[in-house]
């Protein structure tokens, strides 16, 4: 099953790697339908407006459009390693499967 995106088709770089994501999700769904662990990382607090307002409800909507097939653990102010520069790196190698920064 697909998953549906309404986000509009302009946007600036956040916005094509969100859908860059969500593109390479859904080929993973069609893949296999095994039970997957999506470990996302990013550099904000839990608490901030992106992960309350993009984040969090991206992974519950991959969640549920799955029926729980790709669970989504997030971890937040770079838990898993690294900095934000330092990101890029993790995500080639496999050690975590998507991110999120704040380029500036």
């Amino acid at each position: 099953m697909p998953l549906r995106c309404s986000m509009p088709r302009e946007g600036g770089p956040i916005t094509r790697c969100w859908l860059t994501a969500a593109c390479a999700l859904t080929l993973a769904i069609d893949a296999a339908a095994q039970e997957v662990t999506f470990r996302f990382q990013h550099v904000v607090s839990p608490h901030s407006a992106i992960p309350k307002h993009v984040i969090d409800p991206w992974a519950g909507k991959i969640e549920k459009e799955t029926d729980g097939r790709i669970e989504v653990e997030i971890y937040p102010f770079m838990q898993l390693g690294g900095t934000a520069p330092e990101q890029y790196d993790p995500i080639v190698d496999g050690a975590i499967d998507g991110g999120s920064v704040i380029p500036g």
